[in-house]
């Protein structure tokens, strides 16, 4: 029928016209300019038919730094991203519990726990790796010389961050590590305070 009205009426014609405009960025470099320092904009977008996970996201520069916006997008496995979450979830939870046990036992237990904390940032990287294969000696800075410390404040910005309703936040921390994930994934010059690093 349609092929029908198509032909024969032409007020149908006209409405079914589909056009496609050529891509415009929704936002440039420059307007990316009026990102807050230390910002950390993303949205996750579930896809349950092909079981994926997407990511838009806007970094704003560091502060102090002589930086622009960085802009990214990245697809994840959502049974990976949901194990990533989960483990995140188990990791707060006792972090909590042990904050109110006396100060040496919560001492010795954040001593225990930072290796899985470590390596969980380390699986956040990895999410960024599949654009750009990471040597050994880049993945070795990226979380032995950039992770964030080991806080109750940080730990939550990262369960934030993985959740699905995305962040819109002002975190150093949180900021500095992505910025350095992205230059990961998008093979871009590492910043200058982690080149100095890698040279130590």
């Amino acid at each position: 029928m349609h092929r029908y009205l198509k032909s024969n009426l032409s007020t149908y014609a006209g409405q079914c016209c589909i056009t496609f405009k050529p891509y415009e960025p929704a936002a440039t470099s420059e307007e990316l300019g009026a990102v807050n320092p230390n910002s950390v904009l993303s949205l996750w977008v579930q896809d349950a038919h092909c079981g994926k996970s997407s990511l838009l996201y806007v970094l704003g520069a560091r502060e102090g730094a002589e930086e622009k916006p960085m802009v990214g997008f990245l697809s994840v496995d959502a049974k990976e991203l949901g194990n990533l979450y989960q483990d995140l979830q188990d990791l707060t939870r006792a972090f909590n519990e042990s904050a109110q046990k006396s100060e040496e036992v919560f001492s010795r237990d954040k001593e225990k726990a930072r290796p899985n904390y470590v390596s969980i940032v380390r699986r956040i990287g990895d999410l960024f790796a599949p654009r750009a294969a990471t040597d050994e000696t880049t993945a070795k800075i990226m979380v032995e010389k950039a992770v964030p410390e080991f806080t109750a404040e940080n730990l939550k910005a990262i369960v934030d961050y993985v959740s699905m309703y995305g962040v819109n936040v002002e975190h150093k921390e949180l900021c500095a590590i992505l910025r350095l994930f992205h230059c990961v994934r998008y093979k871009l010059p590492l910043p200058a305070t982690l080149q100095q690093q890698q040279q130590e």
